[in-house]
């Protein structure tokens, strides 16, 4: 499986019934899920030279989308539509320093860890994907930050509309998800983060809950990161 870019493959129908523009849509949403953790290409350097690159593999979760096309010709899928819903740095962590990871995910969330806003709340994404005739096939793709900083976790939560190249745009369900590996580095360290701090637990919790709450799927990392904050309150 390529989970940096697009896979393309035959599958059964999942129980998900997913929304689409119109009933008459011969493109529908037979599943919606976040596929285990995959790793993808990505670059780290200092914040004070972004041309110093090192390469490194950064661990991902996948959103595993399940197309049905009902129609007798082949529905390509040209771009994605992201519109931004939220997102946070999601840490207790005072951690100073500079280094920075951008990954190659397939939909690049404009967001700068320093200033922890984003750029934009719409980003627009080109991607070359075929639903066979008459067929269920599965498009994988990645949505990430551009940049992540110090190894902290930035959980956004999204909504994407998967765009062909004639026809009606297929909405998907608000999505929210981190990074796995940021995350497994918040919840090792959560004792002695939350230890000097202890209410910013709660801030946490509060903030994820309303990012979950804003969203209809969310990938594990996020449960499991309020969980964390949750169990230090």
């Amino acid at each position: 499986m390529t989970v940096g870019g697009i896979v393309l493959a035959v599958v059964g129908v999942n129980a998900f019934g997913g929304s689409t523009s119109a009933d008459a849509n011969p493109l529908q949403v037979e599943g919606l899920a976040f596929a285990d953790p995959a790793q993808i290409d990505a670059v780290t350097f200092p914040t004070s030279d972004a041309t110093n690159t090192t390469p490194l593999r950064e661990d991902a979760s996948p959103i595993d989308i399940t197309l049905k096309n009902n129609s007798n010709e082949p529905i390509r899928i040209t771009r994605i539509e992201t519109k931004v819903l939220d997102a946070k740095t999601v840490t207790c962590s005072r951690q100073g320093g500079g280094v920075a990871v951008s990954a190659f995910y397939s939909v690049k969330i404009p967001y700068n860890p320093w200033m922890m806003t984003l750029t934009s709340d719409a980003v627009t994404s080109d991607v070359d994907f075929t639903v066979k005739p008459t067929s269920a096939d599965r498009m994988v793709i990645t949505v990430g930050p551009e940049t992540t900083g110090n190894g902290k976790a930035v959980v956004v939560a999204v909504s994407l509309k998967l765009i062909p190249e004639s026809g009606d745009p297929i909405v998907l369900e608000p999505l929210a998800l981190s990074q796995p590996s940021a995350v497994d580095g918040e919840l090792r360290g959560m004792s002695m983060f939350t230890a000097s701090e202890p209410g910013c637990a709660q801030e946490q919790v509060n903030v994820l809950d309303n990012i979950i709450k804003a969203t209809d799927v969310q990938s594990p990392d996020v449960t499991r990161l309020r969980d964390g904050f949750r169990a230090a309150t």
